[in-house]
């Protein structure tokens, strides 16, 4: 049996002088410490301002770098981060591998990168990675975090520390230490969906050195944004400390006229047993938010229109939109020895969202009027709740001359979903397209009206997954996932049947992988995942329009399974890592149906297949690059509807690419630049090709200068848009959001 018991589950923290040791991955650093362990140190937020370390761009694929250039002799106290054989891992327990092993596209975003950016929202942050497009929202969607992952719909794809968390709002990243995104079907890691991949946002948690981290920015269209970190040693020797976060921001939207966004947040954490065999972590969140939201403009203003793109149609004495969000963690983590872990964690969670947006649209759906009515009114009143509990045991064990790690678990969740009906009882006139007023008078009420929707899913899974060391250069890994999702939807009103599904389904991921020299790894594996009717915690057996809806109870769930090959390369002691990965993902069973009419069968296919090449870390010491380039050929090779065949995904542009690169000038001075890429998409399956907006193309150039002003404070200054380029940050075939116009940021921070 191999012993591990003389590594811990998490290093501990020193003080650092020399960074020619340090080897980062992920927004952190790995450490040959004097005892001889490895240990590996996160950066701390603002380094890069205060000129201390170099960009640490990084994916999975990527790593980044501390410069002894841009730190001089300052000592670096940095926080812990889990570690296995010299490498940095995701933070699921589930993946056994070290980063630059896990045979998937897996792109991880460190707060270093977004927060040199200036990205503020998870759709800002998520932007740094190519595949993904976002939709506006409509009457069943929020117009927030509506994302798809290579062309497949991923809004109830994101994961808060391994939890799912399905609420439809947009998420700010101020608590968020990296963000995560697996690329490919991937139920048997996560559950349920994930068919293009999924989102897991990594919180920030204490760490064993004191650090206090703040600061204030101010901006175009009035924003203003404050921001402090703070995490305080309570009792070192018994690795006792404490961690708070928080957040405020008010301002408008560049480029937008009458939108408003105003938000607070505060995350406090308390760790017990850093460095020791046994360790406990409880986390909490609150957030708020209180905005004026923005549907945008009607779809046939998308492309080749003389309106302008800040016309506002909405009213700012009735649309609102209040949103509040809890998430309360728990973890506790032994170390048994002989390389045994046990590691459970709890979470439950709670977002409201209660909006009134006006859906923009012209009277009669005729532009030739040059009216917008203001009566299609959304009113989204929900609430989500999810309750969660994993137990993961891993264990490094060895079989005559194999070496395995085997993690085995359980997870059992509870989520529900409430809507609460609702209505509003004044009518408007409507107004002229080119000049509308958002402060018109309304003297209407609205309110819930009584009616209330209440979807309950509950999941019951086992899994288990092992990696086998065969050689010095083979190696296997693969695992099984059974699940049991249960769904539930009752509806308060007596006529309305109740509705139930449940389904047992297994799915799977294995793969094989050859290193022909320790810094390069060739990969080549399968893996799958399913969509259960009642997913969104929704069933019906109407559907609106004549036939039965997609989330028909009696409809078997769809099934997706990938195949993928890459290469991954990180050269040893260069803080600096790419790869490339082709891959085929086929839906074998998609619901199709002939017309609108008619039920939906399981007799579709649906192919996304391509290429995706990442890099990032630092080519140079003053020089760190952190993108991506993906092409996918996406087709629905088999549809009942034959509009439908032969058609690309909706929200799958064949190129999309990001870049973001910093160079140190000296030890105070560094400069950025960014650029993203997306080529143009359809918003439907049947969309014709003279639907497609011209503006759903685009290139968008962003730049930083940062600069020390001393050893602990900074000032940096952002510009998004460089070309004021009119684009669409998210499209749907009703109506469209603008891009944000050319807007500046001014930030001034400090470190301790």
């Amino acid at each position: 049996m191999k012993d591990t018991s003389s590594v811990p589950v998490s290093s501990t923290s020193t003080s650092l002088r020399s960074t020619d040791a340090l080897q980062p991955s992920l927004g952190a650093s790995l450490l040959a410490s004097p005892d001889g362990l490895t240990h590996a140190y996160r950066a701390p937020r603002n380094a890069a301002l205060l000129g201390s370390l170099v960009m640490a761009g990084a994916s999975l694929h990527g790593q980044a770098t501390s410069n002894e250039a841009t730190n001089g002799d300052n000592p670096i106290d940095l926080p812990p981060e889990r570690v296995q054989d010299d490498q940095v891992q995701l933070k699921s327990p589930k993946f056994t591998l070290p980063l630059r092993d896990v045979p998937q596209m897996v792109n991880v975003i460190p707060a270093e990168v977004f927060e040199q950016q200036q990205a503020t929202s998870l759709r800002d942050v998520l932007r740094n990675s190519p595949g993904i497009t976002f939709q506006a929202g409509e009457g069943g969607s929020a117009p927030g975090d509506n994302l798809f992952i290579r062309g497949f719909s991923a809004s109830n794809d994101i994961f808060v520390n391994g939890f799912r968390n399905s609420a439809q709002y947009s998420r700010d990243s101020y608590n968020l230490e990296q963000v995560e995104v697996a690329k490919g079907p991937s139920s048997a890691i996560g559950g349920r969906g994930t068919t293009g991949g999924s989102v897991n946002l990594v919180t920030k948690s204490p760490y064993q050195r004191d650090g206090y981290n703040g600061s204030a920015s101010f901006g175009s269209a009035d924003q203003k944004r404050f921001t402090f970190d703070a995490n305080q040693v309570v009792d070192a020797e018994k690795g006792i400390a404490v961690r708070l976060n928080t957040m405020w921001h008010e301002g408008g939207v560049p480029g937008r006229d009458a939108v408003q966004n105003e938000g607070w947040g505060i995350a406090p954490s308390i760790a017990f047993g850093l460095g020791e065999r046994t360790e406990a972590v409880v986390s909490y969140e609150h957030a708020e938010q209180d905005n004026i939201p923005d549907f945008g403009q009607p779809g046939a203003l998308a492309s080749g229109s003389d309106v302008p793109r800040s016309n506002f149609y909405g009213l700012v004495n009735r649309d609102y939109e209040k949103i509040e969000s809890d998430v309360v963690s728990g973890e506790i983590r032994h170390n048994f020895g002989e390389g045994l872990t046990l590691r459970n964690l709890s979470q439950y969670s709670k977002t409201s969202r209660d909006a009134v947006v006006t859906s923009p649209r012209f009277v009669d759906n005729d532009a030739s009027t040059g009216l917008v009515r203001r009566n299609d009114v959304k009113q989204q009143d929900r609430e989500f709740e999810m309750l969660g509990n994993q137990t993961n045991v891993t264990w490094d064990f060895a079989t005559g001359s194999v070496v395995h790690t085997l993690v085995s678990g359980l997870e059992l969740t509870r989520e529900e979903y409430t809507n609460y009906g609702r209505s509003h009882d004044a009518t408007l006139q409507p107004t002229d397209v080119y000049n509308p007023d958002p402060y018109e008078p309304w003297e209407g009420t609205t309110g819930r009206n009584g009616s209330v929707v209440k979807g309950t899913g509950d999941t019951i899974a086992l899994y288990a997954f092992d990696t086998l060391k065969l050689t010095d250069h083979w190696s296997v890994t693969g695992g099984l996932r059974w699940e049991n999702f249960d769904a539930e939807v009752e509806n308060s009103d007596p006529t309305v049947d109740d509705l139930q599904r449940e389904d047992d389904m297994v799915s799977w991921r294995a793969a094989l992988l050859y290193k022909p020299v320790t810094s390069v790894t060739l990969y080549g594996g399968a893996s799958t995942s399913f969509n259960p009717a009642g997913e969104s915690l929704t069933l019906s057996t109407g559907g609106g329009r004549g036939g039965t809806a997609a989330n028909n109870p009696n409809i078997e769930p769809e099934e997706t399974r990938t195949y993928e090959v890459g290469a991954k390369w990180e050269p040893a002691g260069k803080g600096f890592m790419t790869g490339v990965s082709l891959f085929r993902t086929e839906k074998t069973n998609a619901r199709t149906r002939l017309d609108n009419d008619e039920p939906y069968t399981l007799s579709g296919e649906q192919i996304v297949q391509g290429i995706e090449l990442s890099v990032s870390g630092s080519l140079t010491e003053k020089w760190s690059v952190y993108g991506g380039y993906a092409f996918m050929d996406t087709d629905v090779k088999e549809s009942r509807n034959t509009e439908e065949e032969g058609h690309e995904l909706a929200y799958a542009p064949e190129h999309s690419f990001s870049l973001w690169t910093t160079y140190q000038i000296d030890p105070k001075l560094q400069v950025g630049l960014g650029a993203q890429y997306s080529g143009n998409y359809y918003y439907s399956t049947t969309a014709g090709d003279d639907t497609v907006p011209d503006n759903t193309e685009y290139w968008l150039f962003n730049a930083m200068v940062s600069y020390s002003v001393t050893e602990n404070i900074a000032l940096r200054f952002n510009i998004e848009n460089l070309g004021n380029e009119e684009y669409i940050e998210r499209g749907y075939g009703g109506h469209f959001t603008p891009g944000e116009t050319r807007n500046y940021t001014l930030t001034a921070s400090f470190s301790y």
